[in-house]
């Protein structure tokens, strides 16, 4: 797997899928949309609930245009996503020295981001077919496995870590091929702070969603 490839996959939050998903035909779940979320959801439900979301979308990803996947996309992944912990993990030991309105800013800006880097990935079908392979413990968190076959054949895993908040399933990380998003997003955003400092990291966060928006 090429680091592109790689990088696009983890950028797009991850392609994968759980039961119901996987044979679901594309024309069929552009007709419907996600189920709400159970009192009792499972972590596999919701990696489920998202995908079932994603691809409905991406069926509509040309008619909607970015903006309209920004739109579509934007509730499902501020709510699935633990964007409040990736943001505060990303910064590490900065975090603390953040004011309240700047760690407010930094959540918010990363959620922007989320919604961004999903409507820009997720912008077309081209046959990959989904696939959820186990769900497993792992301390406090639980980790959903899941691949994704290309159309050439090619196959590649993503596991999804998630960690319960306030008795409900959220998205902590996602790793692609064995490559941890939120590492690679400390490596990057922690350096950025390290060197330049809080304005130096949101204004970089904010070119990105510039990129996004303009088709980068």
């Amino acid at each position: 797997m090429s680091r592109l490839l790689v990088a696009g996959l983890l950028a797009g939050l991850a392609f994968c899928a759980a039961p119901g998903a996987a044979s679901a035909n594309p024309a069929d779940a552009a007709k419907g949309t996600a189920k709400p979320p159970s009192k009792t959801e499972t972590a596999t439900q919701l990696v489920a609930r998202l995908q079932s979301k994603l691809l409905t979308v991406m069926q509509r990803a040309k008619q909607l245009g970015f903006e309209g996947r920004r739109k579509e996309l934007g509730p499902i992944i501020r709510e699935t996503h633990y964007i409040a912990a990736i943001a505060r993990l990303t910064v590490s030991r900065y975090w603390k020295n953040l004011t309240k309105d700047q760690q407010k800013l930094l959540v918010k800006t990363f959620g922007d981001l989320s919604v961004a880097n999903y409507a820009s990935k997720f912008d077309g079908f081209n046959g990959e077919r989904f696939a959820r392979v186990a769900e497993k413990k792992s301390g406090k968190s639980t980790i959903v496995r899941t691949t994704i076959t290309k159309t050439n054949g090619k196959k590649h895993t993503l596991d999804y870590t998630l960690r319960q908040v306030k008795g409900k399933w959220r998205i902590l990380n996602i790793t692609a091929d064995g490559v941890s998003d939120l590492a690679t997003k400390k490596a990057e955003y922690g350096s950025v702070m390290g060197s330049g400092g809080f304005n130096a990291l949101i204004n970089k966060l904010r070119a990105q969603i510039k990129r996004y928006e303009s088709g980068g």
